[in-house]
């Protein structure tokens, strides 16, 4: 299979990332209800459309990975940092600037390797939520739930090994980011312009050959209510005005949203 992904040219990650989520992987992070999102996700979901995205569009050295409080999952568990710790590539957590809250990132000594639990929050969660079958605890992110519906296996590779594990679906990934893109602070732009460039991406990619996936994403972001459509519609009009290509897709997302 290896092989044949290889001969097919699809884009692989590099080995430090790829090492990290093959143990998570190993450790039941995905059969407990992870998934991998960010950067990493956008790149196996291009995988999965059958493109190959600019390396600008996701390189990174984040390992995002969100887990549910509360699934209905088979009695099994997983132990993040000890998982992390037996890489022996001398992860850390990383300090809140609360000391009393636990950490939910984890960092290499000495490089940008990284790796952060989120979970889906509400308006008031600021502290970090206990995830007990992940033996951690994971930052709360507003609308994060949004993505993590209806996700999906699909397989991120090295070069050498293929590791299987679960990504949002491409459409609802696409909205996120737009969503997402408007939520950051002005120290986190660049980040936002990541969100866009990513979201604008796959909506053009979609919109020829899989319009219905936007349809169906779009009609689930407008019953979440008018905060969530406002903030999709101005990220879309962002994304149109830096990526035009993303037009046609987005006049779809837009008559969807009635904005």
């Amino acid at each position: 299979m290896v092989g044949l992904l290889r001969a097919a040219g699809v884009a692989s990650v590099s080995s430090g990332p790829a090492r990290v989520i093959r143990a998570l992987a190993d450790a039941a992070i995905f059969a407990v209800g992870g998934v991998l999102v960010g950067s990493y996700a956008f790149q196996v979901l291009g995988n999965l459309l059958g493109v190959r995205w600019p390396d600008a569009a996701w390189r990174t050295q984040d390992v995002d990975i969100a887990g549910q409080v509360l699934l209905a999952v088979p009695p099994v568990a997983t132990d993040v940092p000890k998982v992390l710790e037996s890489l022996q590539m001398g992860f850390v957590p990383v300090p809140q600037l609360d000391p009393a809250h636990p950490s939910t990132s984890f960092r290499v000594r000495g490089k940008q390797l990284r790796v952060d639990l989120i979970t889906p929050g509400g308006n008031r969660d600021v502290a970090p939520i206990a995830i007990p079958r992940l033996r951690a605890a994971a930052a709360p992110l507003k609308y994060l739930s949004l993505v993590m519906r209806e996700s999906q296996p699909a397989l991120i590779f090295d070069g050498s090994t293929a590791t299987l594990v679960v990504v949002p679906s491409p459409a609802r990934f696409a909205l996120h980011e737009l969503l997402v893109s408007q939520t950051r602070s002005v120290v986190q732009q660049t980040k936002g312009g990541k969100d866009l460039h990513q979201a604008a991406l796959i909506l053009e990619v979609l919109h020829e050959d899989r319009r219905e996936d936007i349809e169906h994403a779009a009609r689930s972001f407008s019953e979440s209510g008018p905060a969530v459509t406002r903030k999709v519609a101005r990220g879309l009009r962002a994304a149109i005005g830096r990526w035009p290509d993303a037009k046609a897709a987005g006049e779809v997302v837009h008559s969807l949203l009635g904005t």
